[in-house]
């Protein structure tokens, strides 16, 4: 009697660094293949509140946990402290969990010993797909949060909203179990967005395409332009009042609109 033929899969992960080594490194390259090989399963080890970097293109998430993560740091692709053996006990077991049920055809995870971890590029640069798409469950959870008119602020309060002019509704409590994908699906929503490229809120910003009005940036263009591969328009300024002055000028869509009827989401708490 022959065998059950197995459905083909690549495995994603262990992946224990920075998010947004995730998000520009990683979990674009799943997405790429993904739409290559669409009848191949995609297998995703990372954490449980990354999930949404994979969207509608993983079959399989499954949650990373790391015993006593607190005490490490993320770093790159890594975590600073923690011993190679242990990274490579969790590669094994995601393997030896999933080899009998697929056909492996590849394995990816991010080579985080020594010096390697900070090789930015380990998976082809030039094969990153940022077309993020969160599930539809996800994108109802966003609506409910954010309309069409509103401005996300990524930075810290600075006190210049007018209360009788603006709603401001500060997400320090309200965002602060969100998952990533609803951060996506929100981003998609506004017109632009208000904040620095040291933050992970304005770096997906720039990954989708929304224009980035960038307080007190320190980054020089060519770094700037290392973290933006589409060239999505960022402005440099010191206040508010001066982007948004910029952005009307040069970038504002055809529309027409108020700046002064937007309400202001502040993101204090995704990082």
């Amino acid at each position: 009697m022959s065998k059950t033929k197995k459905d083909k899969a690549f495995l994603f992960g262990p992946f224990l660094g920075e998010l947004s080594w995730e998000f520009y490194r990683f979990a674009p390259y799943a997405i790429h293949l993904k739409k290559l090989n669409s009848d191949t399963k995609i297998i995703i080890l990372t954490r449980e509140d990354r999930f949404g970097l994979y969207g509608v293109y993983a079959d399989i998430c499954v949650p990373l946990r790391v015993k006593n993560e607190k005490g490490f740091h993320q770093k790159e692709f890594g975590l600073d402290g923690y011993k190679p053996e242990y990274y490579d006990t969790l590669k094994k077991y995601f393997y030896e969990k999933y080899k009998e049920r697929f056909d492996i055809v590849d394995h990816f995870c991010p080579r985080i010993h020594g010096w390697h971890r900070k090789i930015k590029w380990q998976f082809p640069r030039d094969e990153m797909d940022y077309d993020f798409q969160p599930k539809k469950k996800i994108c109802e959870v966003a609506e409910e949060i954010i309309k069409p008119d509103d401005v996300i602020v990524d930075h810290e309060p600075v006190g210049y909203i007018n209360a009788g002019r603006h709603r401001e509704i500060n997400a320090t409590d309200l965002f602060k179990k969100v998952t990533v994908d609803v951060v996506i699906e929100a981003l998609k929503r506004c017109e632009f967005v208000i904040g620095n490229t040291k933050y992970n809120v304005s770096r997906l910003a720039l990954l989708l395409k929304k224009p980035l009005i960038s307080l007190n940036e320190t980054k020089s263009d060519d770094k700037i332009h290392l973290l933006n591969p589409f060239e999505t328009p960022v402005i440099k300024c010191k206040n508010i009042e001066e982007g948004v002055k910029i952005y009307e000028n040069n970038f504002r869509p055809e529309e027409s609109w108020s700046w002064k009827q937007r309400r202001i989401i502040h993101f204090n708490k995704i990082r």
